[in-house]
């Protein structure tokens, strides 16, 4: 899988980006509303948010003790990133961890939701065994085509009961 590979790297390179963002001196976001730099701090960490999770649930399932751990590191990450700004001539404003915290929150929940259609949606969940040979399950191999049950002589289908797990060769 690609994203096992590359999403760490991403995820560093965001982080990363995050960081030189939220330290720049002297940058400020002015926009159509007031306090517009809520919503980009809330953006922003949903946007980490995500990513976190998408690296992690490529790796193992993510139950939710699992997430409520992501989500305290990530608000901890959030914290630090506020408290860090006067070393670099910014300010640090408890809403602006809010919005972080927010956006944390929508990612957590978004998180939780499709962890919980991947538990209970067994097509979604063996998409990839299907192609590897075995079973959605995990219970091992598929059965070969070569058990269908055919009359050798007319190599026509054998009365009885149909088998459920056949495939037609073209």
């Amino acid at each position: 899988m690609v994203f096992r590979r590359a999403g760490p790297p991403a995820l560093f390179a965001f982080a990363l980006i995050l960081l030189t963002a939220t330290h720049w001196p002297g940058v400020s976001i002015h926009g159509p509303v007031v306090r517009s730099d809520l919503w980009v701090h809330a953006s922003a960490y949903l946007g980490l948010g995500l990513l976190t999770l998408a690296v992690l649930a490529a790796r193992g399932p993510l139950s939710r003790p699992r997430l409520r751990w992501i989500c305290l590191t990530l608000f901890a990450f959030a914290a630090a990133d506020e408290l860090t700004q006067p070393w670099f001539g910014r300010t640090a404003d408890a809403s602006d961890w809010f919005a972080d915290a927010v956006g944390i929150m929508l990612a957590g929940v978004l998180g939780q939701v499709t962890s919980g259609i991947l538990r209970r949606n067994p097509r979604v969940q063996g998409a990839s065994d299907t192609r590897s040979g075995t079973s959605p399950q995990g219970s091992g191999p598929s059965k070969p085509d070569s058990f269908a049950r055919t009359n050798a002589a007319t190599d026509e289908p054998a009365p009885g009961p149909r088998p459920t797990d056949v495939r037609v060769r073209a």
